[in-house]
């Protein structure tokens, strides 16, 4: 019998950073405002306004460097990118197909993820079990 490996230590972790497996639905340009509304109770408004990053966590320590109170502007800015993380997988499956765009959606893939979808996702995921030598 094989072993059931759900009760036991992660061995892989898949990080999908450009949309290849999942359609990208963090809203960066949102938190970034989120996080510029937090920043308004720590620093002026004319301050919050003239940081321009494009990335996220490049925006708070900006913001950071330039308040009046950084750890609790910290925290709570910290907790809106947390907010906005763990909204991005509500609703969402993994592509089916992965390549070239699908001639009507222009997207990867096909959308949910179905039996399918989740046997090819154990797939990778056994794969690199066998292969953990390169993990701590």
């Amino acid at each position: 019998m094989k072993e059931d490996r759900r009760d036991g230590p992660i061995r892989a972790v898949i990080f999908d950073f450009d949309g290849t497996l999942t359609a990208m639905t963090l809203d960066i340009p949102g938190t970034i405002d989120e996080v510029k509304k937090v920043a308004l109770k720590y620093a002026d408004q004319e301050v919050v306004c003239s940081i321009n990053e494009v990335l996220i966590s490049e925006t708070i320590y900006a913001i950071e460097a330039v308040c009046n109170d950084p750890a609790a502007f910290r925290k709570e800015a910290l907790g809106k990118l947390n907010e906005a993380e763990l909204s991005v997988p509500e609703g969402k499956g993994v592509f089916l197909t992965l390549g070239k765009p699908s001639r009507s959606s222009g997207k990867k893939g096909s959308g949910s993820a179905s039996s399918q979808g989740r046997a090819w996702m154990r797939s990778i995921l056994s794969f690199l079990m066998q292969r953990s030598t390169w993990m701590p």
